[in-house]
């Protein structure tokens, strides 16, 4: 039987040149959330940022007082206890141009790893936290 899931997808492509269809991410991702996500999960929403690699610099710096660029960072907002069914699940923020080198040095197209940094950066929100 098949899931049935709702996600509220707040997609911003901030690259210069932007190369993901947003209705392909937004399927993508309900798949790949259907498949992590806790069962009594019926509806979520989350923010997909893509930025610049001097753009993520600046958030990671920000938030986690780090100073330098990466391909992904995740701020799960996901609880799993209680037991809510409708969860803002958190941001996701991937970063172009690192996406893009590390794309030339795997050696794989940079679809693919977009979609591998994504299944990265929402795994996060599938680990019980210490509080669990």
């Amino acid at each position: 039987m098949e899931r049935d899931l709702s996600l509220e997808l707040l997609f911003s492509d901030l690259s210069k040149e932007p190369f993901l269809e947003e209705s392909k991410v937004h399927k993508n991702l309900l798949t790949i959330l259907i498949h992590t996500l806790p069962e009594f999960i019926i509806g979520v929403e989350l923010n997909l940022l893509i930025v610049s690699d001097n753009e993520m610099k600046k958030i990671n710096r920000e938030r986690r007082g780090i100073s330098k660029a990466t391909d992904v960072l995740s701020f799960p907002l996901f609880q799993i206890s209680p037991p809510i069914p409708y969860q803002m699940v958190g941001d996701i923020v991937i970063s172009v141009d690192t996406l893009k080198r590390q794309a030339l040095e795997i050696g794989h197209s940079e679809i693919d790893e977009f979609y591998r940094l994504l299944v990265h950066g929402c795994l996060l929100y599938t680990s019980p936290s210490p509080r669990d």
